[in-house]
């Protein structure tokens, strides 16, 4: 199927579960298949996305934290929409799910799983766009967090507890939102057949 508007495709999932690299791999068989194909990321390589930086080394509130995410993903949709409006593929490496599972983890102590999903959702009224496939890689952070040992200094988010709590409301989202989920234990082919097979409906 090609439609004269683009395709949106999110990646999502804790840290080191391959994204980036996915996002690379599946851009490049696009490519091979004729699609014009955007590469992005959140938070943005803007100033808002270095706001949003700036407060993990802050620590700030949660709901602070969730509001700064919202004002990058405004400013990104915005360009995401030109470029689906352009009949192009865009690929990126998180939005607004990501902001469910890692602020939604920090609220849900409060507020539950649900009503912190429900509070994160209802703040992107208007500013954020349905993707047309969401892709959660899954994987348990015992693994993931072996994957980022190499990094000199791991952010403040990369906590086996506190992923445990983002993986499960990844799980949450699978579920209630009919998000597609893909093993990322395995190799990155492995992965990227998998989330290939379910993109491959759209071209």
């Amino acid at each position: 199927m090609h439609c004269s508007r683009g395709i949106f495709v999110v990646l999502e999932g804790i840290d080191g579960t391959g994204k980036s690299t996915l996002v690379k791999t599946l851009a490049k068989r696009l490519g091979e298949n004729k699609r014009t194909v955007h590469e992005t990321f959140e938070p943005t390589a803007t100033w808002l996305g270095d706001a949003v930086r700036r407060s993990w080394k802050e620590n700030v509130d949660p709901r602070t934290e969730a509001l700064l995410f919202v004002a990058d993903r405004c400013e990104h949709t915005l360009k995401i929409e030109q470029w689906l409006q352009g009949g192009n593929w865009v690929i990126s490496d998180r939005y607004r799910d990501s902001s469910c599972a890692y602020q939604g983890a920090y609220l849900s102590k409060e507020m539950g799983v649900a009503r912190a999903c429900e509070w994160v959702d209802h703040l992107h009224e208007g500013t954020a766009l349905e993707p047309d496939l969401v892709i959660i890689i899954d994987a348990p952070p015992k693994i993931t967090l072996a994957r980022l040992e190499e990094r000199d200094k791991l952010e403040k988010f990369e906590k086996q507890g506190y992923l445990e709590t983002v993986r499960a409301v990844y799980l949450h989202l699978a579920s209630k939102k009919g998000r597609h989920l893909v093993d990322g234990t395995r190799s990155l082919n492995d992965v990227a057949d998998d989330c290939w097979s379910l993109m491959e409906k759209y071209l």
